[in-house]
């Protein structure tokens, strides 16, 4: 079987985050998914919402890619809530089902059967 490595996930930030471990309905990634499929890894983005903004649209645009920058996010607001979606990685770290990506290593490691990487 071909190993997977995911190019890009919300896992951290959706609101069912908690059910990333033991598995979920929704979405398309969990652990339990993730060992299914023998996927090793991943990019674990962290993307903030504007609670501001919540019902933004973006103009249309002209530039490649679209629509031009979202609002502004208030700078404590965004240190503050990546910092909480890091740590659930760190928690998952630490109970030893998923491995934070720190180098070259901890990648490799995971092709070889350690728990996934999250980078």
């Amino acid at each position: 079987m071909t190993a997977f490595f995911d190019g890009h996930n919300d896992s951290l930030t959706r609101e069912d985050h908690a059910r990333f471990a033991t598995g979920r309905e929704g979405g398309h990634l969990d652990l339990p998914r993730m060992a299914e499929a023998d996927m090793r890894g991943g990019i674990f983005a962290v993307f903030i919402r504007n609670p501001e903004t919540a019902d933004y649209q973006p103009a249309k645009s002209k530039r490649p890619g679209g629509a031009g920058p979202a609002p502004q996010l208030d700078h404590d607001y965004a240190a503050g809530a990546s910092t909480i979606a890091a740590g659930r990685l760190a928690a998952m770290e630490a109970a030893g089902r998923m491995r934070i990506g720190r180098t070259i290593a901890d990648i490799d490691a995971a092709a070889e059967g350690s728990p996934p990487v999250a980078v």
